[in-house]
């Protein structure tokens, strides 16, 4: 009895382990995004949820070239468009111009229309990033503007209430002042 509850056990045991969603290697750069497994390429990159996306402008032609030149790396970036955005913002962290860029993609032996293609990604990609820095600038602005209204507004708040805790002692001192006189004035009448 004890043996077939121990065997159910096992079995119950290797069944969970066998199903494990997570791997057990763990390695990241094996596992990919969820657009790269899509079956069109163009899919992939309308599905990616980002703030800069870029469809390139290969034909079939281009195509085999350019897979048959293009570096890992540049192949990289025009299938995975997080590849590429990763890639762009080194470039402009590093402070590099488009012109730098497209000398570099010439160094590293891409075609001209690779290149072109690449250097106008990065074009887009700057422009993206320097209307984006002016946005993110306004909306501090209106956050620290909004927040100095409510501080404004909550000392304007605690003005208010100072005034009418002393319109009340002023009230309460009026009243025990009359009070006061009221019992003055009849215990003279009382003498």
């Amino acid at each position: 009895m004890r043996l077939s509850y121990i065997c159910v056990l096992l079995v119950a045991v290797a069944a969970l382990l066998s199903c494990n969603a997570l791997s057990p290697q763990g390695d990241d750069r094996k596992r990919s995004l969820r657009s790269l497994k899509t079956v069109n390429k163009a899919d992939a990159q309308e599905e990616e949820r980002c703030s800069f996306c870029y469809k390139f402008d290969f034909n079939i032609v281009d195509d085999i070239v350019n897979i048959v030149k293009l570096p890992e790396q540049f192949q990289r970036m025009r299938d995975e468009p997080e590849k590429l955005r990763n890639i762009f913002m080194q470039w402009k962290t590093g402070y590099l111009s488009a012109d730098e860029a497209a000398a570099f993609m010439k160094k590293e032996g891409l075609t001209e229309k690779a290149v072109e293609e690449f250097k106008k990604a990065y074009e887009l990609f700057l422009e993206h990033k320097a209307i984006k820095a002016p946005l993110k600038a306004a909306k501090k602005l209106k956050r620290a503007q909004e927040l100095k209204a409510k501080k404004l507004e909550a000392a304007k708040n605690l003005e208010d209430i100072k005034k009418l805790n002393a319109e009340r002692l002023e009230k309460l001192n009026a009243e025990a002042l009359k009070e006061a006189t009221k019992k003055l004035e009849a215990a003279k009448l009382a003498d």
